[in-house]
């Protein structure tokens, strides 16, 4: 009868075993790879058209490049350009590169006045095809 209540004791004493979980490997990329996209690409380059700017926007070096005019207070006004092609789905990739940081100056103020000076901005925004 002892050696019953030894096993029933050894049979009580035993922690129950919590379910094992799946430890995430540190080193796994956390963004995977996206499908592969079946969609035609664009047959016309990407670019900048007049009618899709802002009046103080100026496109330079065939429309590749844009730049703001900074004469007479339009250093104030924000400029702003839509690009040919919208987006619909899926991962896209684009670059933005400043040239050049211009700090225009208006006027001579002869110490009377704080004039604001203008901020250097940068916007990035996708849109829809076809949207205004």
């Amino acid at each position: 009868k002892e050696e019953k209540k030894e096993e029933k004791a050894e049979d009580v004493d035993v922690e129950p075993k919590e379910p094992e979980v799946e430890k995430e490997d540190p080193n796994k990329e956390k963004e995977e790879d996206d499908k592969k996209d079946t969609r035609p690409a664009i047959k016309d380059p990407i670019a900048f058209y007049s009618h899709e700017t802002t009046l103080n926007v100026v496109p330079v070096n065939g429309g590749n490049m844009l730049m703001a005019l900074s004469d007479g207070g339009m250093q104030f006004l924000i400029a702003g350009a839509r690009a040919s092609a919208g987006v619909k789905s899926g991962r896209y990739y684009y670059e933005v590169k400043v040239i050049e940081a211009l700090t225009p100056v208006e006027g001579r103020t002869n110490g009377k006045a704080r004039v604001p000076m203008p901020r250097q901005l940068l916007r990035l925004g996708f849109s829809t095809a076809g949207s205004s």
